[in-house]
């Protein structure tokens, strides 16, 4: 039996591993009706057994990618989805408070699956545009995440630095653009 603090732990690496290494989707499956999917997937089979424990001990139900090899790669790529909208929602719901990439996908998530489950739900156009939207926010993320034009990165807080001493808490990297 684990304690709280251990379960917060798990949760928050889960939430680490979903903000680096997952997705979430939305699909319209019908004209009134939205299904959705969280997946991660890896080449490490010990991290996405240690995804499915972590879900198991939540009580959230999930289905394995089979294994396989992607393009061009020499790697097995292994996987963990969840699509049971109530599942969906019990994890938005868990990790919400934690996540820092993906929070504004997983409250437009949950926005829509609070309306849709429990009862016959039509949804609305505007409900149907959560698809797009998901789109839209993990365009921005990826935009928001690409390196500064100045070819500098710093990381910590600069604001830590108190005096004329050098800075320990900042470190600043430059890196040569990807010409790619």
């Amino acid at each position: 039996m684990t304690t709280v603090a251990e379960d917060m732990v798990e949760l928050g690496w889960l939430v680490g591993i979903i903000d680096g290494e997952g997705s979430f989707c939305a699909k319209q499956n019908s004209p009134h009706s939205l299904t959705f999917r969280m997946r991660i997937v890896a080449t490490d089979l010990s991290m996405i057994a240690k995804v499915c424990q972590i879900l198991e001990k939540q009580c959230i139900k999930y289905s394995l990618v089979s294994p396989h090899i992607r393009g061009n790669s020499t790697k097995t790529i292994y996987g963990v989805y969840v699509d049971n909208k109530d599942h969906i929602l019990r994890l938005c719901q868990l990790i919400l408070p934690y996540s820092v990439v993906k929070q504004a996908e997983i409250k437009c998530i949950i926005a829509y699956l609070e309306k849709a489950i429990g009862h016959y739900y039509s949804a609305t156009e505007e409900d149907l545009q959560v698809a797009l939207q998901l789109k839209q926010i993990r365009h921005a993320n990826c935009l928001a995440g690409k390196p500064k034009l100045d070819n500098t990165i710093q990381y910590g807080n600069p604001e830590l630095n108190s005096g004329n001493e050098p800075d320990k808490c900042v470190e600043t990297r430059s890196f040569a653009p990807n010409n790619g």
